[in-house]
């Protein structure tokens, strides 16, 4: 069963006439915090007011005097005043967890634009100066991004020639203690939005005995994530008064990786494009949602299972086209590969022979044993998982190990050679 939506009891409390005078809402769910913001702000504010009394602020570069300066004064309507402050960096860990550190990489490689973005408010957040990038050095801020450094002064570079470099943060966490404990001005509220904070932090303290603090931590494992995405869907075509068939869901999720923003956009997207068709169907999704790239590697997969090498070259050249960088392309087949893998050991040790085996009976029979054997594929759509494993039974084990020990070292050519990296992504393909 889903678990409650946080933001029912604040905005209950709200509605009540009860709002607190701050809210700090966190995590890396994204979209849930930002709906829930959105669901609180309007709760507070009444519609003659609309969005008059609302002023939102970016913490990463707004200085502290303009952040006073508008908790304080009056709204521009009688009622409520909100303020929201978006990023708010200043209460993030003083040092880099290597989580941040990892996604930031993997940003310079697929969205260099957002990778240079989370770059400068690391640095600001730390003090750094992003000039000092530029040149060679082993100190220690160099030693925490490892061995592999050239992303670093990719990104520097994308902040210095963009300006942004972020100065806004300092002094703020300070004030913010003072005029949080001395109070808001009556009627004055506070939202406070970040990805990840500090918990031991005075702000951070203040905020929980003061207000309310709420956290959306990232679903955990794909199980959490399928079923949140689906929850919070559910909802939206209820209130649409529309359906999607499981076919229609079943893609649905393929093509999304049940990605919650994603899920729910293109959710939104096919309410409006049926019109007043009460039942999305499966061409529905076709027509409207664009392949992932996990739809593709699982294209991929496919058709070296079924030996089809014109086909692999094929869906390879469509995922290289739509941008996906060579490397990533390396980390999902890996990660595809292991599954199978996985799965075919399972497969042998139960004897799972899936030869005209439909889908409603591997649900019945066989898919709470990859359940019981591993917790990862029992988390995978029933879907998914059947299609898993119809390509697993068409691999012998051995040809899946010596897949995953080539692949390992096709990511060791790229990494440390360069030239175009196509070439050694259809070799590896073509040896399959």
């Amino acid at each position: 069963m889903p678990a409650p939506n946080p933001a029912d009891e604040l905005l209950r409390d709200i509605l009540s006439g009860r709002p607190k005078s701050v809210y700090l809402l966190y995590g890396e769910e994204d979209y849930l915090v930002e709906k829930t913001c959105q669901k609180l702000v309007e709760g507070l504010l009444p519609p003659e007011v609309g969005t008059n009394n609302l002023f939102i602020l970016n913490g990463e570069s707004v200085t502290w005097e303009a952040l006073y300066e508008t908790c304080i004064t009056c709204p521009l309507f009688p009622g409520p005043k909100v303020v929201v402050i978006r990023n708010a960096r200043f209460l993030e860990p003083s040092r880099p967890v290597a989580s941040e550190i990892t996604r930031i990489r993997e940003l310079a490689r697929s969205n260099s634009q957002e990778g240079a973005r989370q770059f400068a408010g690391l640095a600001a957040r730390l003090g750094w100066d992003m000039a000092g990038f530029l040149k060679d050095g082993d100190d220690g801020k160099w030693r925490i991004f490892g061995e592999d450094r050239s992303w670093v002064k990719q990104l520097a570079e994308i902040c210095l020639s963009q300006g942004l470099e972020v100065k806004g943060a300092q002094g703020i966490e300070d004030g913010l203690i003072n005029l949080l404990s001395q109070g808001l001005p009556e009627g004055h509220i506070l939202f406070i939005i970040a990805r990840q904070v500090d918990e031991r932090r005075r702000l951070f303290k203040l905020i929980e005995s003061l207000g309310k603090v709420v956290s959306f931590p990232a679903a955990a494992g794909e199980r959490q994530k399928r079923e949140r995405a689906m929850a919070a869907a559910e909802g939206i075509l209820k209130e649409a008064g529309k359906k999607l068939t499981a076919g229609a869901w079943n893609l649905l999720g393929l093509r999304t990786g049940y990605d919650l923003r994603e899920t729910l956009g293109q959710v939104e997207k096919l309410i409006v494009l049926t019109g007043e068709r009460g039942v999305i169907t499966e061409d529905d999704v076709k027509a409207v949602v664009e392949k992932t790239q996990e739809e593709s590697i699982f294209k991929l997969t496919g058709a070296l299972a079924r030996k089809d090498e014109r086909e692999a070259l094929k869906v390879l050249d469509d995922l290289l086209t739509q941008g996906t960088p060579p490397l990533v392309c390396v980390s999902l087949l890996g990660r595809e590969l292991g599954l199978l893998l996985r799965t075919r050991l399972i497969m042998e040790a139960k004897d799972i022979r899936p030869k005209d085996m439909d889908l409603a009976h591997f649900q019945r029979h066989f898919f709470h044993l990859l359940k019981e054997e591993s917790p990862e594929l029992g988390s995978l759509h029933p879907f998914v998982a059947f299609n898993l494993m119809k390509n697993a039974a068409r691999f012998e084990r051995d040809e899946l190990i010596e897949a995953i020990a080539h692949l390992a070292k096709t990511d060791r050519e790229m990494k440390t050679s360069g030239g175009d990296h196509r070439l050694p992504l259809e070799r590896f393909i073509l040896s399959i």
